[in-house]
């Protein structure tokens, strides 16, 4: 009975090292938060600070001022080959194709292929000058004194050559009607990377994201992964370091 419970054991953890649990990408799309002033100008701290008799009882206008859904779904974005939508909680998942931390965010209403074999066999994408782009860098990094991880957002320059970094995530829109805000956004230290929240503001065009998502989608395809078992030991793997 001990050595089925070992050989079940040791099959077991075989099979976890050949077939590894993919690591993600995830961040969340919101509402742009707007507040109107004018709707609140005669608002009474003093009334909603008072005991309430009722312990359901809530203020309609109480309710007006806070905002719980501010979750959008639908919406398309396209990262490493592959496309994913947003969820009912407004967030997107990928599968992680890359080894560092850092993505880059490009908000554009259009980008080019560029092929090997056109019109099928695609190597690239690349930036469109007659289109509306900005470029975003999310630089991981730890602060010394906090010892707290976060993303520091940056506003960059479009690439000169036009290439399209691999590690960028492309959400199709007009860039003013986008907000992906700068400075840092505190994350954690994971295999699996959760970067800033994304706003959407008002005009934002769900019908060009989701048309012209869809009209590329034939170039992306899931990564096939292929593992193979080496009979290397550590002190021959830090031989070839």
């Amino acid at each position: 009975m001990k050595l089925i419970t070992k050989i079940f054991a040791l099959s077991l953890i075989s099979s976890l090292y050949i077939h590894p649990v993919d690591s993600i990408i995830t961040f969340f799309i919101q509402k742009y938060p707007y507040f109107k002033m004018e709707k609140h100008k005669k608002f009474d701290p003093a009334k909603y600070s008072k005991q309430l008799k009722q312990p359901s009882f809530f203020y309609q206008s109480m309710a007006d001022i806070v905002k719980f859904n501010t979750a959008i779904p639908g919406i398309m974005c396209l990262y490493g080959g592959n496309i994913a939508m947003s969820d009912k909680n407004g967030q997107i998942t990928f599968t992680r194709n890359q080894q560092t931390p850092n993505v880059y965010f490009l908000v554009s209403t259009g980008v080019l292929p560029a092929y090997i074999i056109a019109p099928n066999t695609l190597h690239n994408w690349m930036i469109d000058r007659t289109q509306a782009s900005e470029l975003y860098f999310a630089e991981f990094k730890q602060d010394d004194q906090l010892e707290l991880y976060y993303y520091n957002v940056s506003k960059v320059d479009l690439p000169k050559d036009n290439n399209i970094p691999l590690n960028t995530i492309l959400l199709i829109s007009d860039p003013k009607d986008v907000l992906i805000p700068t400075g840092a956004t505190i994350t954690d230290l994971s295999q699996n990377l959760i970067l800033p929240t994304i706003y959407l503001k008002r005009n934002f065009c769900f019908l060009n994201n989701s048309l012209y998502t869809l009209a590329i989608k034939q170039y992306f395809r899931q990564s096939e992964q292929e593992y193979q078992l080496e009979n290397f030991t550590i002190s021959q793997i830090e031989q070839y370091g």
